[in-house]
């Protein structure tokens, strides 16, 4: 193995400066191993009497196969190492599949980042986990090899190796390597991860690649043939299987011929003909012929989507997978039902309901919104987003926004990200520094290489009081703004995030297995508070300016897990309404937030400049794989930490004190936020992850300001996390 990494940069195919190749990809489903119980579930009853008289959905031991779905591609795959590009033009493809559409996971399985499976690196991406390779670095303190024989593979004479994971419940491979004798190159593995491993609902992964040298010289070792099989048994029942097998296949390599930089500025092409491909095309360009169960696929997927109770199952699966969202028609989705109700202070009961179209509506055209009414309030708040996309090669995107509803001093719902169930636990309860606010945007996204996306904004926000539209009924609700007043604005940000790989999805952001780079982010905004009805509350408001960057970084440390860091930061000069300042996201909800401040009390702090750093350390199962007992229940163990430097402005922070009616009876001085400090904000948590295979759980810790009323110094929180 030593020799193996000697010859390592001579041989791995990523240290070539550039190749292009014609590569060929074939994604197939099926559900399989159907156990007695599960047969005799209502819904799946139907489907399986009716298919179970089908012979030919047999296999040998004369078990049904029910086929899911196939897909084919044929795509030419460029590749430039310095500066580190690629690019994928899809020439031909196409798909069947029973309610799988073709912006869902399984699609993106066929795009070329999984034609670049590569063992010569540290580390193995596969679904967001990473399994050490038995050719890393260091990779005898994980594996145990043992060197069987020689023996010929093709027309190359080879050392067979096997090698096994010194721990069964860490993510390693066990299988057999077979190294060339002469150069010391890798030409076949089998690599396989059984159910021991600390991975949900997986029972089986089988990876197998063929290497051959090609090119015009036939000098370049390159992955000539690779198999992936994930045997997913556990995902429904211990006996009933879905088994997704992935095959790829290179051929016509040419190396060192680099493209120029400007031609990987389009990562993905999809030609327009691309799916006018009849079967006598594919039966003559497919590098590798379809399995008896693949031919049975594409000829009985039509039969099975005809099963009304799987018409019903397929309904019941996408409603959860797309976020409790239910097809209306072929074009629009109503949802979502998890949103549909909340319940606080201000709206009381609040109704909701969501709409949003899907790709048979348009390719280009995305649209959404929601309705949302307050018993209480009495008051319709509405949201409308439309967004056209004239270009995916490179991503460009236009769209406008218009917007009413109701928000919170120190919880804003552009603060919280996409955390759904944050987002929905903070509508309940007691709202306090709540206000309206209308708000209308139109922007430009525009991708200017494959690692860099840029991002104009106009933007114009109304905010008004609680008793603006009905002052009857919250003339006694003074944990609101003073008065009315607008604040348009311009933004533009610029995202630097490379090692990105090519998406045909445009809603989607992968990056590439094995790197490690940072994320960089820079925005600035310049705006004006406009309305003079502010003018007794602080006569300096008029033009701001905001810049704001982050940066974000994932270390890995081997068997020791791995680490997600964030640094932010926040300068502005400007004097500034509590609105339009940077309060910082507090949590009084059970749920755990990443992007939050888990034991900071909602509008406790705020800053016109600051600096921040989060982490999150995943020790996977390295303590819990060592512990009888524990080792059996996939439990896994993660450390975080927040630091927070921030200060406001004495006149920034006389104008929050101003802004909101300052009467003693209705404004204890706990809801005015207030500056950090000398001192930095820091808190502490540890947990356990995978419980019940989705729950996690943080025990937090607040280290620093302690004293102010109704601070907590520890906490217990809870997040619904599902994963590998």
């Amino acid at each position: 193995m030593r020799k193996v990494d000697e010859h390592r940069s001579k041989n791995n195919f990523a240290e070539i400066n550039a190749y292009e190749c014609e590569a060929y990809n074939r994604i197939s489903i099926s559900v399989q191993n159907l156990s007695e119980k599960f047969k005799q579930k209502r819904i799946i009853r139907d489907i399986y009497q009716k298919l179970a008289q089908i012979e030919s959905l047999r296999d040998k031991n004369a078990n049904l196969v029910i086929p899911i779905y196939l897909s084919e591609a044929i795509s030419t795959i460029y590749f430039k190492k310095n500066p580190m590009r690629m690019k994928e033009i899809v020439q031909k493809s196409y798909s069947k599949g029973l309610g799988i559409a073709d912006n869902d996971f399984i699609t993106q399985l066929t795009a070329s980042g999984y034609n670049t499976i590569n063992f010569y690196q540290n580390w193995i991406g596969l679904f967001r986990k990473e399994f050490m390779s038995p050719l890393a670095k260091g990779g005898t303190g994980v594996y145990t090899y043992f060197l069987r024989d020689t023996t010929q593979v093709g027309l190359h004479t080879c050392f067979r190796i096997d090698f096994d994971p010194k721990n069964t419940r860490d993510l390693a491979f066990r299988g057999t390597l077979w190294i060339d004798t002469t150069s010391y190159a890798l030409v076949q593995i089998d690599a396989n991860i059984d159910k021991t491993a600390n991975i949900n609902f997986i029972d089986k992964i089988q990876i197998q690649q063929e290497y051959e040298q090609l090119g015009e010289k036939e000098d370049t070792w390159m992955p000539e043939k690779t198999r992936l099989v994930i045997d997913a048994s556990e995902l429904f029942d211990k006996s009933t299987g879905v088994v997704i097998g992935l095959a790829i296949n290179l051929k016509d390599v040419i190396v060192n011929k680099p493209k120029e930089l400007a031609f990987f500025d389009a990562p993905v092409e999809i030609r327009a003909d691309s799916k006018e491909a009849d079967d006598a095309f594919w039966t003559q360009q497919r590098q590798e012929k379809l399995t008896k169960d693949e031919q049975l696929s594409l000829a009985l997927i039509d039969t099975v989507s005809q099963v009304p109770s799987f018409r019903r199952l397929s309904k019941a699966v996408n409603f959860f997978v797309n976020g409790g969202y239910v097809r209306l028609t072929k074009a629009v989705e109503l949802g979502s039902a998890f949103f549909s109700y909340a319940r606080n202070n201000i709206e009381q009961n609040r109704f909701w309901l969501g709409m949003r179209t899907s790709p048979g509506f348009s390719k280009k055209w995305q649209i959404n919104g929601y309705l949302a009414y307050g018993t209480r309030d009495k008051i319709l708040k509405r949201d409308l987003e439309i967004t056209y996309v004239p270009s995916t090669a490179p991503l460009t995107r236009f769209g406008l926004k218009a917007n009413l509803d109701i928000d919170q001093i120190g919880i804003r719902q552009e603060d919280i990200g996409d955390n759904a169930l944050f987002r929905l636990a903070s509508r309940f309860g007691r709202s306090n520094g709540a206000f309206y606010q209308r708000d209308y945007q139109v922007f430009f996204q525009k991708d200017f290489s494959q690692n860099i996306t840029t991002t104009l904004t106009l933007r114009h926000r109304a905010f008004y009081p609680l008793d603006y539209f009905y002052p009857e009924e919250f003339s006694k609700e003074r944990f609101s703004i003073v008065t009315p007043f607008n604040a348009p604005e311009a933004s533009f940000a610029l995202r630097y995030i490379p090692n990105r790989i090519p998406s045909r999805n445009p809603n989607r952001i992968r990056t590439r297995a094995g790197k490690s780079a940072p994320v960089i982010g820079l925005k600035y905004t310049f705006g004006h508070v406009s309305d003079t009805l502010l003018a007794s509350v602080g006569s300096q408001l008029g033009n701001y300016h905001i810049v704001k960057v982050d940066f974000s970084h994932m270390l890995r440390f081997g068997l020791f897990g791995k680490t997600d860091y964030t640094i932010e930061g926040l300068y502005t000069p400007s004097l500034l309404p509590i609105n339009l300042l940077n309060v910082h996201l507090g949590n009084e909800t059970f749920v755990y937030a990443k992007n939050a401040f888990n034991l900071m009390n909602y509008s406790e702090f705020a800053s016109d400049r600051y600096l921040s750093l989060s982490f999150h350390h995943s020790f996977e199962g390295l303590v819990t794989n060592r512990i009888p007992l524990l080792n059996r229940w996939g439990l896994r163990t993660f450390a975080v930490g927040k630091l927070l430097y921030g200060s406001l402005r004495v006149d920034n922070e006389e104008l929050v004190s101003k802004y909101f009616e300052s009467s003693p009876e209705y404004l204890p001085q706990l809801y005015l936020p207030k500056s950090i400090g000398p001192t930095p904000y820091v808190e502490l948590g540890y947990g356990i992850d995978n419980i019940f295979r989705f729950l996690r759980v943080a025990a937090v810790h607040r280290l620093t300001h302690l004293n102010a009323p109704g601070t907590r110094s520890f906490g217990i929180r809870a997040a619904i996390h599902v994963s590998l």
